[in-house]
């Protein structure tokens, strides 16, 4: 039996510039891009790069962290998108905004659209509020938790792309999960219900909802939630402890033709008639 060869920082590249490439127009920016991805030195300042399915508006990235891989999941696997089509001038509700890039992919899409974007990480949120900047007249980056209450939580850091609001495995901060990694702080945040989202912002409706919020859509997505009864159709990514059947299970008892999303294993959408 032959032993494959081992992978090679060289061979690894080559691999993620061929993924990578089609996102971008010209060899420099893929190259700022891989620059970035193997750069795991998160002092260094972020680098621009530009996407043709933005419009080649600039968009930034913090090496060392997962910005890059939400770059890859946001313009390649397209997970974000809605599961019906949208008018230009949709009101969009980005959940888990991260740095921003499905809130810029959304505006250039639906060239009329508003879009309220809610992050909990502060670094995050400036971020993309920073990456946004040339759609703020039409997009809205608020810095808190989406919860089921108006209420503060607290997150444990790490990978900026997976971070949780700690209470959702037990309600209470006391004995919510530990934090494991070395050099971890615990942060207190802010935390919104959708409701008071909804009021602050002035929406009436929502035509889509994106969903991604780390495992707090298991308080957040209920049947019996107002707000999703404003709601005509929705995506919800699932994380433990929330489960893709029970997250179905809310969306159709809301009213919602809920199934899973065939571009995503943990995936669920609803829309309504």
């Amino acid at each position: 039996m032959t032993t494959p060869a081992p992978t090679t920082p060289a061979d690894a590249a080559a691999k993620a510039a061929r993924r990578a490439a089609p996102m971008f127009a010209d060899q420099p920016t893929l190259d700022r891009y891989l620059a970035c991805l193997f750069d795991n030195d998160r002092s260094h300042a972020p680098v621009e790069v530009r996407c043709t399915a933005t419009g080649n508006v600039p968009l930034l990235m913090r090496p060392g962290t997962t910005d890059a891989r939400v770059l890859d999941d946001t313009f390649l696997g397209l997970y974000h998108l809605p599961p019906a089509p949208l008018p230009d001038d949709a009101i969009i509700l980005d959940l888990g905004a991260n740095v921003g890039y499905t809130a810029v992919h959304f505006a250039t899409l639906y060239p009329r659209a508003r879009i309220v974007s809610v992050e909990l990480d502060a670094d995050s949120a400036a971020l993309a509020t920073r990456n946004t900047a040339p759609f703020a007249d039409r997009i809205t980056v608020l810095h808190a938790a989406a919860w089921f209450e108006d209420s503060t939580v607290t997150y444990t850091t790490g990978d900026e792309w997976g971070l949780q609001v700690r209470e959702q495995w037990t309600g209470t901060p006391e004995h919510a999960r530990p934090a494991h990694a070395t050099g971890a702080r615990v942060i207190s945040v802010p935390a919104l219900s959708v409701d008071t989202i909804m009021l602050r912002e002035r929406l009436t409706h929502i035509d889509f909802a994106k969903v991604d919020i780390e495992g707090a859509e298991h308080a957040v997505i209920r049947a019996d939630a107002p707000w999703l009864a404003r709601t005509r159709s929705i995506q919800v990514e699932v994380h433990h402890p929330a489960t893709v059947d029970g997250i179905l299970t809310q969306l159709a008892a809301a009213g919602f033709a809920a199934r899973k999303d065939t571009r995503h294993w943990s995936c669920a959408v609803g829309v309504r008639a």
